[in-house]
């Protein structure tokens, strides 16, 4: 009941807490509208969708997931795509704020293929403020499997782009 009601806030956090970002028009980053700290980077509602997003993004092996799910069969985690997203990025908080959020790209009442996004925001680095994972999962039997994962990341203020890019931070 704990774990439920813990995924159940950190549902509603994530929607209560959006900032917005728009497109540059620049096909390797999405910048963040102004008006941001420069303490912390744009938090973001994500207005540019998770495929477009992850067309820009640092391409990510999903093996080493797929071959930890396949090993864990049976469990409870598998069948949670919020909690295959975080066996991925992991799940301790390592920045100011953390959101998973999920598409369902299927249509309809299906819901067997997503995109889940981990968008980790006010992370502890000299240059690289914000982070999202984007993982396209389908579900496979009573499990899911990540067929695709990609990266992109903001800077810091000053440290480089200010929008999602896979470009290097200074």
């Amino acid at each position: 009941m704990k774990n439920k009601l813990f995924w159940l806030c950190i549902l509603c956090f994530s929607i209560l807490s959006c900032d917005e970002i728009a497109d540059s028009g620049n096909a390797g980053t999405v910048n963040a509208q102004a008006g941001t700290s420069s303490q912390t980077p744009s938090t973001t509602k994500t207005d540019i969708s998770p495929q477009k997003l992850e067309k820009v993004g640092q391409v990510i092996s999903c093996s080493s997931i797929n071959k930890k799910i396949e090993d864990a069969a049976g469990t409870e985690w598998v069948s949670s795509p919020f909690q295959v997203a975080l066996q991925f990025a992991g799940d301790k908080m390592e920045s100011r704020k953390k959101v998973v959020a999920a598409e369902s790209l299927s249509g309809g009442e299906n819901f067997d293929t997503l995109i889940v996004t981990v968008e980790e925001d006010g992370l502890l680095d000299d240059s690289v403020g914000a982070s999202m994972l984007i993982l396209r999962m389908n579900k496979k039997g009573p499990a899911w499997e990540v067929t695709k994962a990609s990266k992109v990341w903001k800077c810091w203020p000053g440290r480089g782009h200010v929008g999602y890019s896979s470009e290097p931070c200074s």
